[in-house]
């Protein structure tokens, strides 16, 4: 899901759907490329996330610039100028990737790093036996519900929720 939008990808063609602040709807239709490492085991799935994530984020700015219109275009900080100026064009590419490196990071921490480490903790007080698996599901489980609920307090991720789920009856 996108702001104010929806991305489809299909075999052949991958479609964008964003409402502008007119009411309108903005469409763009591209196709899919087709790459070699698409048939390679393993090669695939981590090449197909990082494409995944590469295009999600430039759906996504490309959502945020057609809706939110002339409010999406201010004045550039300090940061971004920086960034500019050291990568010029290549800038988008590496915000993107350090991005993508520490959304792996913290998905690592608070998925693997943090549940394990409490188990750890709670079996030094109490002898767990088989329940080590399921204790640290639930901790799992709960970080993700509470990362949920906190992040649909914003009024805009709420909005993409909705997307989503249309998304999903499409």
């Amino acid at each position: 899901a996108l702001m104010e939008g929806i991305m489809m990808k299909g075999p052949d063609k991958l479609a964008v759907a964003v409402r502008k602040p007119d009411k309108t709807i903005d469409v763009k239709v591209e196709p899919v490329k087709k790459h070699v490492w698409q048939k390679i085991p393993l090669v695939r799935g981590v090449c197909s996330m990082v494409e995944s994530m590469t295009s999600g984020y430039k759906y996504l700015t490309h959502s945020a610039e057609v809706s939110m219109g002339d409010d999406f275009l201010e004045e550039d900080s300090k940061f971004d100028r920086w960034v500019k100026e050291k990568f010029g064009d290549k800038a988008l590419t590496v915000v993107t990737g350090i991005a993508g490196v520490l959304g792996v990071v913290l998905a690592v921490l608070l998925f693997m790093v943090v549940p394990t480490a409490i188990v750890r903790l709670v079996e030094l007080l109490v002898p767990l036996g088989g329940w080590k698996t399921l204790l640290e599901s639930l901790i799992k489980a709960s970080i993700f519900v509470g990362y949920l609920a906190l992040v649909s307090r914003m009024k805009e991720i709420r909005r993409v929720f909705a997307y989503h789920g249309a998304e999903h009856k499409t």
